[in-house]
């Protein structure tokens, strides 16, 4: 039979007056109950960036043991690969409410556009008497989800000018992708003129927008996108942002079959009147 006092302080220095017990019994039976997995890094199923060949992952047991994994469902003795675990409370570390043990183990024979899966199995106390140790029983499946490569299908601008009258130019920034975990979902920045990486105003979508007022100018624009499962993608182009303060200049004027004809240095929209100048 086991007592524990506790007493605690808070940050303004008030302490308990009394004690708090924990009591508890331990039992000297030994455990022969199974080591159980908690909890896995990254999570069971989750997605992964495609050519990725191998991944670190981190098995959590309720208890110190040794753990094996595969790529068949295979016995315990038959399995190859074997984990690093730790033994000691002082390495556990705490995963739904309760003290577990990390295991970590590099996932490797990774195949591309399918579900890759493994098999996990773990026997408890290692260096006891081996009457005195418990394998698992089924072993835990483990599940990896190999992506699509992201695609970066469209930016604009793209190699063109811009034109406005005003001072300071409105121009929006369209990023498209396609493909990657989640049918193009991405997260992506950009950067102008390499005056630093920016996250995008909407993204986290298959389309991502930033609106901005530009001075007059040839800009640098460098984009990058990720998705969930760490995909990436680039993309770089060039546009002009230009000021056109002018009125159009009519170059020529004729008469052609009772029509009359006005050529201008630039796309323009025409007015006449017969009656005044204005």
């Amino acid at each position: 039979f086991n007592k524990i006092y506790v007493r605690c302080k808070n940050a303004a220095g008030n302490k308990d007056k009394a004690n708090f017990v924990f009591q508890f019994c331990v039992d000297p039976a030994p455990d022969l109950a199974a080591p159980v997995i908690l909890e896995a890094s990254p999570l069971d199923n989750s997605p992964i960036a495609y050519n990725t060949s191998s991944v670190k992952a981190t098995f959590y047991v309720n208890k110190p043991s040794s753990c094996k994994w595969a790529n068949q469902n295979l016995a315990y003795n038959e399995m190859k690969n074997n984990m690093t675990c730790s033994q000691t409370i002082e390495e556990g570390t705490t995963t739904k409410n309760t003290i577990a043990y990390p295991c970590t183990a590099t996932l490797n024979s990774i195949v591309n556009y399918k579900t890759n899966d493994f098999y996990v199995r773990c026997k408890s106390y290692p260096g006891r008497n081996e009457s005195e140790r418990a394998e698992m029983t089924n072993a835990y499946k483990y599940s990896l989800i190999s992506t699509r490569p992201l695609q970066i299908s469209k930016v604009t601008p793209n190699q063109t000018t811009i034109k406005s009258s005003s001072a300071v130019i409105p121009v929006t920034i369209t990023v498209n992708t396609l493909g990657g975990a989640n049918n193009g979902v991405a997260y992506c920045s950009y950067n102008l003129n390499n005056a630093g990486k920016v996250l995008m105003y909407e993204t986290g979508k298959a389309q991502s927008t930033q609106n901005l007022n530009l001075d007059p100018g040839t800009y640098s624009l460098d984009i990058s996108c990720a998705d969930n499962a760490a995909n990436t993608q680039t993309a770089h182009t060039n546009f002009t942002v230009y000021s056109d303060t002018l009125p159009p200049l009519v170059t020529r004027v004729y008469s052609q079959e009772n029509n009359l004809n006005l050529i201008t240095d630039e796309n323009s929209t025409c007015v006449y009147s017969k009656t005044s100048c204005n």
